[in-house]
């Protein structure tokens, strides 16, 4: 799980299976209700997301 932030909702992310999942109970409620927004009243194509990169992967 990688630290990550949806829309400054700070939540953790998994490249294995693409799962991103918030920091406690209420931020998860967040990004679940911010998703939906996003896919089904503003329609965009990708997520706003921002995922922290460590050094290994940088190289």
């Amino acid at each position: 799980m990688k630290n990550a932030s949806y829309r400054g909702i700070p939540c953790w992310y998994n490249s294995v299976t693409e799962e991103l999942k918030g920091k406690n109970w209420f931020y998860d409620l967040l990004i679940s209700l911010n998703i939906w927004l996003d896919f089904n009243v503003i329609k965009i194509d990708s997520l706003p997301l921002w995922i922290e990169v460590d050094e290994i992967e940088k190289k």
